[in-house]
């Protein structure tokens, strides 16, 4: 299928993190009208992974630090598109609309009454995820599962394989060139310009503890979730990689980074009852939020603070 907008890749070799692919210009692009818009990206070189001072500096458990390691080259060989923003509540709704698909009912929420997290409610779903969104909010309270089939339907309409981004490919986003530990730098004091994080003013609202440890120590004007695009884009132009709601991805989770591939392709040896998400949420301690940090989750998870993104390859 012809894209809805044409666009043009300007790209050559792929690029090292120590040298931002500055001469690549992102296209922005629709396969369809009403299908997401979606951004391109250059291939390239980098380092992934983390040191153990880098992360328990961070304030990272070592049970996690330990995931991140050993860091490791990765090259990207090609360019690839990947949707702007998350997969919005009318984008999923759309979705839910066409197929009749029934995603699982419970999730686990904030619950106000217990001013507790992670209190799983029979009656939450993506529809009612214990609080307040708009239709250009991302779908939270969804599991892998859901989003493989969303990626299925939206394949068949759009005419071009829609799939979840890999670990790696979500690492080259997060980094865009960089080798601090946000593509923003190394501190936290700018967090609430570029992400919808745990910060002062979730705190002030829900009337919890501020504490440096899980509190950025800015107000990014958001409690939950807030409109997708609402804040800076990477580099390459994605908006929301960090906080908002964290993202699944393909790779089954392994416990280290030894054996991994090296060409930004999924893993998909590891252990395949926990699926690696990726980014951190509005609700997620200040040391999730970096380039390096994935997390896993049992992929049949429906929770308020998960939601996906798709990519797409291009043709050659």
């Amino acid at each position: 299928m012809r894209a809805f907008i044409m666009f043009s890749l300007l790209w050559a070799a792929p690029v090292l993190a120590d040298d931002p692919p500055r001469a690549f210009k992102a296209q922005t692009f629709k396969d369809c009208a009403d299908c997401p818009e979606l951004v391109t990206v250059p291939g390239g070189a980098f380092v992934m992974g983390s040191t153990a001072e880098e992360a328990l500096g961070e304030g990272t458990p070592e049970r996690d630090a330990a995931n991140e390691r050993p860091k490791h080259a990765v090259t990207i060989a090609k360019p690839f598109a990947v949707m702007k923003f998350e997969v919005t509540r009318k984008e999923f709704a759309a979705f839910v609309a066409a197929t009749k698909h029934t995603p699982q009912e419970g999730c686990k929420i904030w619950d106000a009454e217990k001013n507790a997290w992670g209190i799983m409610d029979a009656d939450a779903s993506w529809r009612n995820p214990g609080f307040a969104q708009g239709d250009d909010h991302p779908v939270v309270c969804v599991a892998w599962p859901d989003a493989i089939t969303y990626a299925a339907w939206l394949s068949a309409k759009a005419g071009h394989k829609y799939r979840l981004l890999s670990d790696a490919e979500f690492e080259w986003l997060l980094r865009a060139g960089t080798t601090t530990l946000r593509w923003w730098g190394d501190g936290r004091a700018d967090a609430c310009t570029y992400a919808n994080v745990s910060d002062l003013t979730k705190a002030e609202t829900l009337k919890i503890s501020a504490d440096p440890a899980t509190t950025f120590q800015c107000k990014d004007g958001f409690t939950f979730t807030a409109p997708v695009g609402s804040f800076k884009s990477n580099p390459f132009g994605v908006h929301d990689l960090y906080g908002n709601a964290w993202e699944w991805v393909q790779d089954c989770f392994a416990r280290s980074y030894d054996g991994a591939p090296t060409d930004g392709s999924a893993r998909e040896d590891g252990d395949c009852s926990e699926r690696v998400i990726r980014g951190g949420a509005w609700h997620a301690d200040p040391w999730y939020i970096r380039a390096a940090k994935h997390d896993w989750a049992p992929p049949e998870l429906n929770t308020a603070r998960v939601g996906f993104r798709l990519a797409r390859d291009l043709a050659p």
